[in-house]
């Protein structure tokens, strides 16, 4: 979120939220634009984030250049701000390579003062993320939660047919992930049901070759198969609108032929 105050002794128009603020007045916008770009250069206004792109602090009294943080961007607006005042376009240059800002005049800085970038229209920093390169473990335990896959038991005989328990783990692989997760179950041939004292529950489609199941709290399902051939049945899993971010595409074979 960004606070825009009011700098004049009268109203402040700001075209691009549509909005008013009376003299000396605030304004919370959860986005700049080109309109409070200007008004804060022109100096009308001043803007304050709470989460600042990036700050760089003087090191030196009248220092001019400072080493940025990521390479300027290619493309969209950066608003500089130095010690809460907007600086015109032409009060700095970037470097050729884009990684200094270096100001016309230093004449105002003190050790200690803060320069503030902040980003707005289609500016883009920072270095591409090359795929492969963030793996699952860096996400933090709330992301993972939401992120799982399955596995399948071995099959076992039960009366009437067949069946296999559905495991849903974490994301890495390795570890149960305590989800009733909602998700729908299809198979090639014969009836989908839960088996008989077994974990987990059909919402929808009891007795019918496509059913939406829920797991236990501890992401288990006993999904048993009724079929009368010796075919081997293909039991698939995909996601609903109630399901977590899981990986489906491990299928399960009820071999009723075995």
């Amino acid at each position: 979120m960004y606070t825009i105050t009011n700098n004049l002794s009268t109203l402040l128009a700001l075209h691009g939220q549509r909005r008013l603020i009376a003299a000396g007045g605030t304004l919370e916008v959860s986005a700049l634009d080109a309109y409070i770009a200007a008004a804060a250069q022109a100096g009308h206004c001043t803007v304050e984030a709470d989460t600042p792109d990036a700050t760089i602090t003087a090191v030196d009294d009248e220092q001019v250049a400072f080493v940025l943080p990521w390479k300027w961007p290619v493309s969209g607006e950066v608003l500089v701000v130095l010690n809460g005042v907007a600086l015109a376009s032409d009060d700095y240059a970037i470097s050729v390579d884009g990684l200094t800002l270096t100001l016309d005049d230093g004449s105002d800085v003190s050790e200690g003062d803060e320069l503030t970038l902040l980003l707005y229209g289609d500016a883009i920093h920072g270095t591409a993320i090359q795929p492969g390169t963030v793996s699952v473990d860096k996400l933090d335990d709330a992301a993972q939660a939401l992120i799982g896959q399955l596995s399948w038991g071995d099959q076992a005989v039960i009366s009437g047919g067949l069946k296999r328990r559905l495991q849903l783990l974490d994301a890495g692989g390795d570890d149960n992930l305590n989800s009733a997760a909602i998700l729908r179950v299809t198979a090639s041939a014969g009836t989908i049901a839960i088996a008989p004292g077994g974990l987990g529950s059909v919402l929808l489609g009891t007795g019918t070759d496509d059913a939406i199941i829920q797991c236990s709290s501890t992401g288990k399902c006993d999904i048993a198969i009724t079929y009368d051939g010796s075919d081997v049945v293909d039991v698939v899993v995909g996601l609903t609108q109630g399901s977590p971010l899981i990986d489906c595409s491990l299928a399960a074979e009820y071999d009723f032929g075995a």
